[in-house]
């Protein structure tokens, strides 16, 4: 539901990417930014402050193959391990296919099946897909498990189809302390909201709230906020210097104060059944006083 029970008039955060007051990533990619707001935004002892990402408009500006998955790492026979850094670009399969066999050439040929839509490798040579330990492997893109192959072999084809969509999600997260929870044994992240990519290459996406949900903040002042978009596997996104465009609506509510539950309304199983047992207890007691009194 709708949280707007003080007069304090809400405050609406128009940011755009380039205007950003200080840029946290080297590569200036436009994944982590900092906006310094003119006046702080400050809450009362009796309000809180609640925050949501009201809007949030990007240009679908992501390379297929990006620093994130931008890693073939190889071993033939008893041969060295060789890593093999892949071009950033675009791809689809047959601008791929293109790329891999021509990068590979007289070592791998690379083939696709339209009808499993998985990837075949073959070599002359005995090999093995080997997992680098930075997780910035292509495996993952082309079917293959993060992990590589187990075996040698002269072929290998993918476990799983072809994934040509590098972003598939959009985690907007903030530098701002959220009173929320995340899953046990993962990393904590402020998210604000996740987007789903349903645009194509150079198209305009724009995700707008339909919902009323709203995050409590637990700082009381803010003199500055940090986005940082991230994918599906909160890695940072590079947006290729193409701005992105957020609305982040600040609300205030008075604080509540928590009345907890009568025992005896408890929906633990032992608790209610000794309360039934007191009611049909008394119930008896009061109809042996009404025979009681009627045979007076």
């Amino acid at each position: 539901m709708e949280i707007n029970d003080s007069p304090i008039d809400p405050i609406n955060l128009i940011l755009r990417s380039s205007s950003y007051t200080k840029s946290n990533d080297l590569s200036h990619t436009k994944f982590n930014l900092t906006f310094d707001l003119y006046q702080p935004i400050k809450a009362y002892d009796n309000a809180d402050i609640y925050i949501s990402l009201d809007s949030f408009q990007f240009t679908n500006s992501f390379y297929t193959i990006n620093e994130n998955n931008c890693i073939f790492c190889y071993k033939l026979d008893t041969s060295l391990v060789t890593t093999t850094l892949l071009t950033y670009g675009n791809y689809d399969i047959d601008s791929l296919l293109v790329l891999l066999n021509t990068t590979f050439l007289n070592t791998f040929v690379f083939t696709y099946s339209e009808i499993t839509m998985k990837i075949t490798i073959a070599s002359t040579t005995y090999f093995k897909l080997i997992d680098n330990g930075i997780n910035k492997n292509i495996y993952e893109l082309l079917g293959f498990n993060d992990l590589g192959t187990t075996t040698f072999s002269l072929s290998c084809t993918s476990q799983y189809i072809i994934n040509l969509m590098s972003v598939q999600q959009l985690q907007i997260t903030t530098d701002l302390n959220l009173d929320s929870i995340s899953l046990k044994g993962s990393t904590h992240y402020n998210v604000l909201n996740t987007i789903q990519v349903t645009s194509k290459p150079q198209e305009v996406q724009t995700f707008k709230n339909n919902t009323m949900f709203k995050y409590r903040l637990n700082d009381k002042v803010i003199n500055s906020i940090t986005l940082t978009v991230l994918n599906q596997d909160y890695l940072p996104i590079n947006f290729n210097n193409i701005d992105w465009f957020a609305s982040i609506l600040f609300t205030f509510s008075y604080k509540k104060t928590f009345i907890p539950t009568n025992n005896y309304l408890s929906v633990d199983n032992d608790s209610q059944m000794q309360y039934e047992l007191m009611r049909e207890e008394r119930r008896h007691f009061l109809e042996e006083i009404e025979r009681y009194k009627k045979n007076i």
